[in-house]
């Protein structure tokens, strides 16, 4: 289940939080939420406190009329892509999916790397791996930050 959620595991097949500081009840697959055993061995009162969280984290997402995504996520260019995802490997949310691309008759004609948005959080670490140069995160193109980088400087 955690492979197919996209969640992180340890040796032992609990599952990981994204921070232990910082956010000790959130994956690092965003809206999914840790409490009990799945997490590590725990006594009662150490459950129902983080049950609390989760719950206290899930009703935060719920309680607004929109959900909302982050704005700053990767996009593959699917023309200079070639393939190699190394993406893939680097990517902490698992955001990086395969995408067959088919010519007219239906045959397999490339396997290209594909960013999911949902999980997407915008950090950048497939577009500085992409050899090919082929993922920009929005918002922070190369002739943005250079753009930006020049008003400073003057």
């Amino acid at each position: 289940m955690a492979q197919k959620l996209r969640i992180g595991y340890d040796q032992n097949g609990f599952l990981t939080e994204a921070h232990p500081k910082l956010r000790p009840v959130e994956t690092n697959t965003a809206g999914i939420f840790l409490a009990g055993a799945c997490h590590s061995p725990q006594d009662i009162p150490d459950c129902v406190a983080q049950a609390s969280a989760a719950a206290s984290k899930a009703l935060g997402l719920v309680s607004h009329k929109q959900l909302t995504r982050e704005p700053t996520i990767g996009v593959v260019n699917e023309l200079s892509c070639n393939g190699c995802f190394e993406c893939e490997n680097v990517c902490a949310y698992k955001a990086i999916e395969h995408k067959e691309m088919r010519d007219r008759d239906g045959s397999l004609t490339a396997t290209l790397a594909h960013i999911n948005e949902g999980l997407c959080q915008g950090c950048g670490a497939c577009a500085v791996t992409c050899r090919s140069k082929s993922i920009e995160v929005q918002g922070y193109r190369d002739d943005q930050m250079f753009a930006a980088i020049n008003a400073i400087s003057r």
